[in-house]
């Protein structure tokens, strides 16, 4: 009776452990499927993507759109004074379960790529987007893509302390 009772417990060892991988490998291939982090605030427009050449070197460089053009109000109070604004967002893409903004180069309006000029043209985007890991400046005249990323840079902090 005493070997019987061993085999017993063997046995609801074993499936306790087989439920437990089950589980665990779900969870974890949960985890790895294909799922683009999109801020919670980030206002999705899905339905109103137009083509544009943007789109094909998009598409080249494997990223998937998500979100054609956004508009962002804005509204500035300035010294009891409400100031109306907006920012925009060509596009929302991803690639590689990362989400990306996209802003198309304008003629008009060209980037100096030096750090003072990409402050001024980016940073209100990354301080909106936080969880977005980077800006994508499609120029569609030069057929490229410039990828800016908000980085701190530790060593500068030295000049403060």
């Amino acid at each position: 009776m005493e070997g019987r009772n061993d085999v017993i417990l063997m046995f609801l060892i074993g499936v306790t452990v087989v439920i437990i991988l089950f589980y665990r490998l779900r969870g974890w291939s949960d985890e790895n499927e294909a799922s683009v982090l999109i801020p919670e605030m980030m206002p999705i427009r899905e339905e109103e993507i137009f083509d544009h050449p943007a789109l094909d070197i998009l598409s080249d460089a494997g990223y998937e759109v998500l979100s054609g053009k956004m508009r962002i109000p804005i509204l500035f109070d300035a010294d009891g004074v409400q100031l109306h604004s907006r920012l925009y967002i060509d596009y929302l893409v991803s690639r590689d379960h990362a989400t990306y903004m996209v802003k198309l180069a304008r003629e008009r309006r060209p980037v100096e790529w030096t750090g003072s000029a990409v402050r001024n043209e980016f940073l209100h985007y990354f301080l909106l987007y936080p969880e977005c890991k980077g800006l994508l400046y499609v120029d569609v005249a030069q057929k490229e893509i410039k990828e800016v990323y908000l980085r701190m840079n530790d060593d500068e902090y030295e000049w403060y302390e």
